[in-house]
């Protein structure tokens, strides 16, 4: 896609439209339009946007939100493809019994199951990690407690801005490609029906593909752990 650039006011909201119908409220403290085969606007101060590309790619907390979502959306897909092939499984019958029934089906689904459960754990935990590093950061700059962007555990100091970076890359990696992964094996359950518009997996198998990409690819993000785990060796 070729693409013009221009800077708007930096209070614009804006949305990500993407092929597909895929629509996402973008992250805080970056905020870009795309049309494919039209043009990108990306709003922000005059001269900042490769310090925000690089604050969103590479972890900076204030960022963390983005990936965030996206761990959260997956995990919304994930969901509705898990619920989409237990009910397919029930009712399609193949040698006399539905297809539930047989062994090989419920492996599928109970892998799903439990690749769901971590990704929505993995999520609430970077969640919870992004607020407080929020948290952090607003007390920081009011010079009460907790600044210097920490929060104290006993007497040792425990950086909360990289802890919550690395755990938003971890849920995003992890969520967007178990949900991948589950509308692969939900769209195999439904068999040659799943690749019709009348059943509802084809369109979640179309619109997952994109968790692994925006806000982040799944390579960028094994960086970003990578990189906060060996900064402290």
């Amino acid at each position: 896609m070729t693409a013009m650039i221009e800077i708007e006011n930096a209070e614009k909201t804006f949305i990500m439209h993407l092929q597909g119908g895929v629509e996402l409220p973008v992250v805080r403290g970056v905020s870009f339009q795309v049309k494919a085969g039209e043009c990108v606007v990306l709003s922000g101060p005059s001269g900042a946007g490769k310090s925000s590309i690089l604050k969103m790619m590479f972890g900076n907390y204030r960022c963390d939100g983005g990936r965030i979502g996206i761990a959260a959306q997956s995990v919304g897909i994930h969901q509705r493809a898990l619920e989409l092939a237990v009910a397919y499984a029930r009712e399609r019958v193949q040698f006399g019994v539905p297809i539930i029934r047989h062994q090989a089906i419920r492996f599928r689904i109970a892998e799903m199951a439990t690749e769901l459960a971590a990704a929505r754990l993995l999520t609430w935990r970077a969640a919870i990690a992004a607020s407080a590093a929020d948290a952090a950061g607003a007390a920081d700059s009011a010079g009460g407690p907790g600044a210097a962007g920490d929060h104290r555990g006993g007497d040792r100091p425990v950086p909360v801005a990289p802890v919550a970076g690395r755990l938003a890359a971890e849920a995003k990696l992890f969520a967007s490609e178990a949900a991948n992964r589950a509308c692969q094996e939900s769209l195999q359950i439904h068999g040659g029906n799943g690749f019709h518009d009348d059943y509802e997996i084809s369109r979640l198998y179309r619109d997952v593909r994109v968790t692994t990409i925006y806000e982040g690819t799944s390579e960028m993000q094994r960086l970003v752990i990578a990189r906060h785990l060996l900064s402290k060796s």
